[in-house]
């Protein structure tokens, strides 16, 4: 589902260190979790909320402060659905099984 949704390939587990899929202009490493932190759910939630009023697309950046004098660093999480449109692939919408890659 995840390279598909990208327009990549999902690479073969071979035992070595490699990421998950391949697709166009990404690498992609997939973490399946049963879980997220909830303050992570809580920033995703408000996120979608915040979408879902003004008709735009969510966002979650989280920055990571390394301490004193070096930068902090910056990620972006977005639903996979958002990704696929804005890389122009083909949208898929099963949220059934996560672990599909």
């Amino acid at each position: 589902m995840i390279a598909r949704a990208l327009g990549g390939a999902r690479q073969p587990n071979t035992g070595k260190r490699g990421p998950d899929v391949v697709a166009r202009r990404w690498v992609v490493e997939v973490k399946l979790r049963s879980r997220l932190p909830l303050w992570l759910e809580q920033g995703l939630a408000q996120a979608e909320a915040a979408a879902k009023e003004t008709g735009l697309k969510p966002l979650l950046v989280l920055v990571v402060c390394r301490g004193r004098g070096r930068r902090a660093k910056r990620l972006a999480i977005l639903p996979l659905e958002v990704l696929s449109n804005l890389a122009g692939s083909e949208v898929i919408r099963d949220e059934g099984d996560a672990a599909n890659r």
